[in-house]
């Protein structure tokens, strides 16, 4: 019986033994150098510099060329992606820089002729000015580019000769000759309709368009300034245009003023900024100088009516032109197409009829506008004119070609006194 319980007190120690935790010797951790796994942050890896360079650093760009025959300027661009934006902001930086030095070099040799000769019309002087700050802007030429790897910033060298601007000075009119054979163009011109060398500047930023539709938005803001201007009328010329919301009103205006010849100059592009947060972008600038016809209508005598179907239309969807009449009138409808050339739809051989009757309409149903090729919006026109004289608009304007802007007004502008005409805007979309 002591033997049982021997036994069970046996196992019972045994039991509580193999309960009670065992007691392990841990050894010191070994110091370790602290890595950035442990709250040190290494220092950020600066981005790597795509541009390379085997020229050795010019000296112009530590102490910047002076020639008195010569005008410099030089652009510094900063890093950016890709290259060519880059690349592009040096170019444009450049330009910059030789522009507002040319202002001053113009403004300064021509201040010491006027001082000179002390009477010039302020008018023929200013005129002068800006055909020879022109005529030096489309000289100017980038002759160097240098590549800092180091910071990563390119660098750009503009340069334009100054005989030009030199040889204009020494030209200027006797006091008071420019001036009176300028009125009396004027004068004569006027009295036919006809304004001369009106002056215009329009500018539009690449923003959401492409840089072909900036740049002809930017010269279609330019005529309208020439139209109105023409007309009597000064608009507002400092509002930024960026997209196409404005070329409707632009293009209507043409049917107010005749583009008849212009001379177009492109101004080095420059860069618009809305405000500090909001990053820079290119901006196109031209300057035109044209010669405006502007028609006095007499009273409509065909009671021409012309319409769309629609304002706004996706790419290959069917456009419907309706033109109605009160009289038996000759027709012809023309294209203001988005690539800035104008060309005829009708009379064609493909439609032959040339006279409307009176009250009936007539459809022009076989157009499918689409916009140009690489774009997804364009703004177009249909110019739409009547006449009950018998004018063969055959013969007057090409059929399978396309017409300049002014080449083809050069030729309306003959015939405008005897029609009625109607600009009709449209815009056309991919989706």
């Amino acid at each position: 019986m002591k033997s049982k319980y021997y036994q069970m007190y046996s196992l019972l120690i045994l039991f509580f033994w193999g309960c009670v935790p065992q007691v392990q010797h841990i050894p010191d951790p070994i110091p370790t150098k602290p890595t950035e796994h442990q709250g040190i942050t290494p220092e950020p890896a600066k981005p790597s510099c795509p541009l390379s360079e085997i020229k050795v650093r010019p000296s112009w760009i530590d102490h910047p060329p002076q020639n008195e025959q010569y005008l410099f300027g030089i652009g510094i661009a900063p890093q950016q992606r890709p290259v060519s934006n880059q690349i592009q902001a040096a170019r444009i930086l450049a330009m910059r820089d030789i522009t507002q030095q040319i202002k001053v070099h113009v403004n300064s040799i021509f201040q010491e002729k006027i001082t000179a000769s002390h009477s010039q019309s302020s008018t023929d002087i200013q005129s002068r000015i800006h055909m020879t700050s022109q005529a030096l802007l489309q000289g100017v030429k980038i002759i160097d580019q240098w590549n800092d790897v180091a910071q990563c910033n390119i660098y750009m060298l503009a340069s334009v000769a100054l005989n030009q601007a030199n040889d204009s000075s020494d030209n200027l009119p006797k006091p008071n000759t420019l001036q009176q054979k300028d009125q009396q163009r004027v004068r004569s011109l006027t009295s036919k309709g006809f304004v001369s060398n009106i002056s215009a500047e329009g500018s539009c930023v690449i923003q959401n368009i492409s840089p072909r539709q900036a740049q002809t938005i930017a010269l279609q803001r330019a005529r309208t300034l020439a139209i109105e201007k023409a007309s009597g009328i000064e608009m507002n010329a400092t509002h930024i245009v960026s997209d196409g919301t404005m070329v409707v009103d632009f293009i209507r205006s043409y049917s107010k003023g005749y583009i008849v010849h212009e001379q177009v100059n492109w101004l080095p592009m420059d860069q618009y900024q809305k405000n500090p947060e909001s990053p820079p972008v290119p901006e196109y600038h031209v300057s035109i100088i044209a010669d405006i016809f502007l028609p006095e209508k007499p009273p409509d005598q065909t009671g021409m009516t012309a319409r769309l179907n629609k304002s706004l239309f996706t790419r290959g969807e069917r456009a419907i032109l309706t033109i109605e009449t009160r009289k038996a009138s000759q027709i012809a409808v023309f294209n203001l197409q988005a690539n800035d050339k104008i060309v005829m739809l009708h009379p064609h051989p493909m439609r032959p009829i040339k006279t409307v009757i009176p009250h009936h309409p007539f459809k022009v149903d076989n157009l499918y506008p689409e916009p140009l090729p690489g774009e997804d919006h364009n703004v177009e026109a249909l110019f739409v004119c009547a006449t009950i004289a018998d004018i063969d608009f055959q013969t007057l304007f090409p059929v399978e070609s396309s017409m300049a802007f002014s080449e083809f007004f050069k030729i309306y502008a003959s015939i405008a006194d005897r029609c009625t005409d109607v600009m009709i805007p449209y815009q056309v979309k991919t989706m």
